[in-house]
Parts: C-alpha cells; sequence; structure tokens
C-alpha cells in the first residue's frame, strides 16, 4: 500500500510562495488546504490520485484538499504555490455565482476530485495569469488585515477568471480531438487498434487519453470499439448471409471466441439466435 504523509504548509487563508526545489522528488502527501503549482520553468511530471501530469512552462497542477499527489523534477524547476483554504475558494465562486455558474461543476472544492486538475496557459492568457499571481506574491508580504484579504479574494477571482477561461479553450481542444478519434474509429474499426495508437494521434499519453474519452462517453475506449464492430455485425447478419466466422472477420476479431464473448454481452443473445429472431 502505498504511504503518504499529511502536510501544514501555512495557516493562512491565502499562501503565495515562489520556490525552487532543492529535491527533485517530494514523496506522496496531502494537504488541507487546496494547492496550485503554477511552472514558471523546468519541467516536472506530478501524479495526483495516481493519474500521471507533465508539466512545463505556463502549466499550473491543483490538487484539492486531501488529494494524494507527488511529484519528481528537474534541477531547473520554479514554479509558484499558492495554498487557499477550500472555504475561501468556495466564499470567492458563491459571490461570483453568476460569472460562474457555466464552470461550478469544474470549480468545487469540497471532498470530490477538480475535474480539470491540469491546465495550460498560452499566450497573452498566459501573461496575464503570471501578473495576477506576482501581484498575489506582493499581497502576502503585507501586514495581515481586511483590506489586503479583500485584495487577495479579488485577485482570486480574476485569477479564476483566467483559469476557467483556459479551460474552457482547453475542452474545446479535447473535444475536436475526441471527434476526430471517433471519426477515425467508425473508418478503421475493422483493423487492429490499439490505445497506444489512439492516444498519440490526440497528442495525449495513453492513460490521460483514456480518462478523458471515459469522461466524455461514458464508456472506455476498449468498450466504443466493440460496440461499433457488434452493431456492424448485427447489420450483417440481418443484410447479408455471410457464415457467422466471415462476420467475425469482417468486423475485425481475428478469435471467434472474443467476438461471441462481445456480442452476447452487448445484445444479450448469441449471433445465429439475433439472425433467427430478427429475420
Amino acid at each position: 500500500m502505498l504511504k503518504f504523509k499529511i502536510n501544514f504548509l501555512n495557516e493562512n487563508d491565502i499562501f503565495v510562495e515562489k520556490k525552487t526545489p532543492r529535491h527533485k522528488a517530494f514523496l506522496p502527501h496531502r494537504h488541507k488546504n487546496v494547492e496550485f503549482i503554477y511552472i514558471l520553468s523546468g519541467k516536472t511530471t506530478q501524479y495526483i490520485d495516481n493519474i500521471r501530469y507533465d508539466a512545463s512552462p505556463g502549466t499550473m497542477l491543483i490538487s484539492n484538499a486531501d488529494q494524494i499527489h507527488h511529484f519528481t523534477s528537474e534541477s531547473t524547476l520554479q514554479y509558484y504555490i499558492i495554498t487557499v483554504k477550500p472555504h475561501i475558494l468556495n466564499e470567492v465562486l458563491a459571490t461570483q455565482k453568476e460569472l460562474f455558474q457555466r464552470n461550478t461543476d469544474s470549480l468545487t472544492f469540497s471532498s470530490q476530485k477538480i475535474i480539470c486538475p491540469c491546465v495550460r496557459f498560452s499566450g497573452e492568457l498566459r501573461k496575464r495569469t503570471e501578473r495576477i499571481i506576482e501581484e498575489m506574491h506582493r499581497e502576502v508580504n503585507h501586514p495581515t488585515s481586511a483590506e489586503q484579504m479583500m485584495i487577495l479574494k479579488n485577485l482570486l477571482t480574476v485569477f479564476f477568471i483566467y483559469t476557467l477561461r483556459c479551460m474552457e479553450s482547453e475542452n474545446q481542444t479535447k473535444n475536436n480531438a475526441l471527434n476526430d478519434i471517433t471519426l477515425y474509429i467508425e473508418e478503421q474499426f475493422r483493423q487492429k487498434l490499439t490505445l497506444d495508437e489512439l492516444a498519440k494521434q490526440c497528442g495525449y499519453s495513453p492513460k490521460y487519453f483514456s480518462q478523458v474519452f471515459k469522461t466524455m462517453f461514458g464508456i472506455t475506449v476498449t468498450e466504443y470499439i466493440q460496440q461499433k464492430r457488434i452493431n456492424e455485425a448485427c447489420h450483417l447478419l440481418l443484410e447479408t448471409d455471410l457464415a457467422i466466422s466471415e462476420i467475425s472477420r469482417q468486423v475485425g476479431y481475428e478469435d471467434n471466441t472474443k467476438f461471441f464473448h462481445y456480442f452476447k454481452k452487448f445484445t444479450n443473445t448469441t449471433p445465429r439466435g439475433y439472425r433467427k429472431e430478427n429475420q
């Protein structure tokens, strides 16, 4: 079993620090606060709930309260770490309800997982986000006061706006990539398709591609491909006189046993039974 420790970084409601770590690896751990890590230079690989995220300059990694995470890094890594108490984040979301209404599910800081734990900024939005983080960093060095907390909450609101804009852009990119991959599967499902091949076409790691695909379609990519094959098999069973073994081969199965397994799984009957019942 993976061991981890609980860290209490700072008791302030909002804490911002620029860091250059001396260690190249941090053991699995968790915090009571929500943690944002914004990469300024270098590269790092972070694992959040055992899902891998590769980060380079302009990437922000988000770990929810009590979410187990750890990372490895290059010696050149420099980043901002922003820790915020969950109730402060939810206060900001609540006071700006209309503004965040469309994306409230993506930024709910409680016991739930954050839907988008890795956000990649670019262009003008990246510059604006870095300026906001720098301003937050300056503000936390002032004596704690009601005025300072108000300024920090306002900066945090703008920080969220930029983060959500980036999420929307990334989600659109993901949707476009997944729409393209489903069209590819539609054309190629009769051929041997591998997870590595499909993930590479989208520019994702196999594990991340699987996660994104299941989130969008509600089933795994393997199940999606098998459904396509069985749907085509059903069509061929009713519209042709081809032997069942030939239909199995035509829809992409080298092994008839697998064909019968998936056919039964999706139709609750056998190929022969399906043809007899529907003709």
